[in-house]
């Protein structure tokens, strides 16, 4: 039997684990894993793979979080998050075409009876394979690694107006309680000054589109390092001492018509992250994180992905969200105000 892990989303995107005899193998974070993955959402010793001649099951080992096979969550220390099946058992069996999730990460379980032959990829590598190897050692016996040329994401595509761009959306935190309290003309100026601060920031030749939206406004970037130095700026300097925010960093396409109006669905992701609660929780981080209600920035999988390593390393991890009013559910991470809010 030869068994086949690929990984189509996290941080080892595009890598394959390949079993072609019988094998044992861990999986977490630990750099002493057999498979480690630098994902905050993982544990330490997350999981364990057996690879027996007939089957392959795969065993929770007490991680937080749990395993997630086909939806249905094996293990895991903390209540499995409302809708999330439990099994009553931390063990399942594997079959072809097996989606499992664990933190950020998702892999695709490939299995097939037949036996490998001698003269096949695996025990007789090419030159290439064998480069790949030399560049991503096999993590333990009965396993190597391949690593996948990732697909190309165009910009812009021919006859359409669609653009990959990161969107930073920022509203004021209790904005009815200002309007009653300031009244609508001032705090108006007041949100009219965090759009003009934008339009007239050091860094605006970046701007792609900018809209106020009533409390805060919707602004896209060509880059994610300046969308989140702005944001930034309105943590480190308020528009107003009474005024606190929320704010959400996305990266991905977006439609801007003629008319200078954007809209798609990513764009409708961004604007649902500056109101996500800790009660939209679904899974939380391996290592727990204050998580305030204001000034914030929470910060998309793939808005991360597009910031330099030194501004990834300043983020925390919050866990997995549902977004409101949307089928759809994203991993966060946390830019926080070091000011006492």
């Amino acid at each position: 039997m030869r068994v086949e892990i690929s990984v189509v989303a996290g941080p080892v995107k595009g890598r394959n684990f390949i079993f072609d005899r019988p094998s044992s193998c861990v999986f977490g974070r630990s750099a002493e894993a057999h498979i480690s993955v630098p994902d905050a959402f993982i544990s330490r010793r997350h999981f364990a793979l057996n690879i027996a001649p007939s089957e392959c099951k795969l065993r929770d080992l007490d991680s937080k979080n749990g395993v997630l096979v086909n939806g249905i969550r094996y293990g895991g220390q903390i209540p499995a998050t409302h809708g999330i099946k439990q099994a009553p058992i931390n063990e399942v069996r594997l079959r072809d075409g097996d989606e499992i999730i664990v933190g950020t990460t998702k892999l695709i379980v490939n299995i097939r009876r037949e036996e490998p032959s001698f003269a096949d990829s695996t025990s007789q590598p090419t030159e290439k394979n064998r480069a790949d190897k030399q560049q991503n050692p096999a993590p333990l016996s009965g396993a190597s690694i391949v690593s996948l040329t990732p697909e190309r994401k165009s910009s812009t595509t021919s006859h359409s107006t669609k653009q990959l761009v990161a969107m930073l959306v920022l509203d004021v935190a209790g904005s009815t309680q200002h309007i009653i309290r300031l009244g609508d003309t001032l705090f108006g100026r007041i949100v009219q000054e965090t759009v003009n601060r934008v339009k007239h920031h050091p860094f605006a030749s970046d701007l792609v589109f900018l809209k106020g939206t009533g409390d805060g406004f919707i602004a896209l970037f060509h880059t994610a390092e300046i969308a989140l130095s702005i944001g930034k700026s309105f943590l480190d300097t308020p528009a107003h001492p009474d005024i606190q925010v929320r704010m959400g960093l996305h990266w991905g396409g977006v439609k801007l018509s003629l008319q200078n109006d954007a809209n798609g669905l990513e764009l409708h992701k961004a604007m649902r992250l500056e109101g996500v609660q800790l009660t939209d929780r679904l899974i939380a981080p391996e290592r727990e994180t204050a998580f305030p209600t204001v000034n914030r920035i929470l910060i998309t999988e793939d808005a991360m992905k597009q910031l330099p390593g030194a501004l990834q390393t300043q983020c925390q991890a919050v866990g997995r969200f549902r977004l409101k009013d949307l089928n759809d559910t994203s991993n966060l991470w946390l830019w926080q105000s070091l000011k006492k809010s």
